[in-house]
């Protein structure tokens, strides 16, 4: 316990750039500066002296305030300890604070030196972030390219492997048009996933554009209609029936939108339902509703495949 003349403190302190306040033994506020004012919010002494520290403390950070005051009691001292201060107009201020025992004409109290350091607190909680970003993105790319490697592999795979299969003489001219129809099912596999690939570095360089133009929704969809049949019919045989659901189709609707996203949004939809659906059906398309004021047109990928749980539905 040191001995101290208090007054020369207060001299030194009352002006300075650093907050300063003093505590009674059961955390009443005996003393402080204008600049613990500033940081509580007050505007005068008189509105805070006597009053319970804690009424100014966040109160997630109460209990770990009140190991400060104890360990300033048992100890003499606690250096370098971060708090909350409760916040004002929804803005929490953080402060590094040292507090000391003192001994005044023989009444305990605990002298505390303080500054704002919310600054440095959000410059740290930026770069965590930003380091929590980076690798959340180094993850994925891993995963991306690990996926990538594995999707790659397996049209090509079939693509080589029906090749070799067409330069035999003695196949029917029924099994060369089969092997054929896997060999352009395969490209155009290989072809969506290197547009995915573009895709992924337009986004990453913030270069992906969108030109949007008047397009046939029916014209659309039966062309994606065309492309996935196939490929239904050669992965899951007569096991799973493709369903194309056009409100109207002799009428030609037509939207303003970019008419390639639209396309990659059914194709990514109907890969994964296909992927997932072994009996059944898989049907898309739209709902026009025509007598509505807004003509509001609802797209839609609906399957009989295996769902996804309740908790992970949100």
């Amino acid at each position: 316990m040191i001995n101290f003349d208090v007054n020369k403190l207060l001299n030194l302190l009352e002006n300075t750039d650093t907050g300063f306040y003093i505590l009674s033994e059961t955390g009443a506020i005996l003393h402080c500066n204008q600049k613990f004012l500033d940081y509580i919010g007050e505007s005068n002494t008189a509105s805070v002296i006597g009053k319970d520290i804690f009424t100014f403390i966040d109160p997630e950070n109460k209990e770990e305030f009140q190991r400060f005051i104890n360990k300033c009691l048992t100890v003499g001292s606690y250096n370098d300890f971060e708090t909350v201060l409760s916040p004002k107009d929804n803005v929490f201020t953080y402060i590094l604070q040292s507090g000391i025992l003192e001994e005044v004409k023989g009444n305990v109290h605990i002298s505390v030196l303080c500054r704002n350091i919310t600054r440095r607190k959000i410059i740290e909680e930026n770069l965590r972030s930003a380091k929590e970003k980076i690798e959340e993105s180094d993850k994925l790319k891993t995963a991306f390219l690990s996926n990538l490697s594995h999707e790659v592999r397996t049209p090509m795979n079939a693509i080589i492997g029906f090749s070799e299969l067409l330069m035999n003489s003695n196949i029917s001219a029924e099994q060369k048009e089969k092997y054929l129809i896997h060999i352009t099912n395969s490209g155009n596999v290989l072809l969506n996933l290197i547009d995915d690939i573009i895709d992924v570095a337009k986004i990453q360089s913030g270069q992906l554009s969108i030109k949007k133009t008047r397009m046939d929704i029916n014209h659309l969809l039966f062309e994606i209609f065309s492309s996935y049949v196939q490929l239904c019919k050669s992965k899951k045989g007569d096991d799973v029936e493709l369903i194309l659901n056009q409100t109207d189709k002799a009428s030609t609707l037509k939207i303003y939108t970019d008419p390639l996203r639209l396309r990659q949004i059914f194709t990514n939809l109907l890969s994964n339902a296909l992927k997932f659906t072994d009996k059944g059906y898989i049907e898309f398309g739209y709902i026009y509703d025509e007598s509505s004021d807004v003509k509001p047109i609802t797209f839609y990928v609906k399957d009989t495949g295996i769902g996804l749980s309740s908790k992970h539905k949100d």
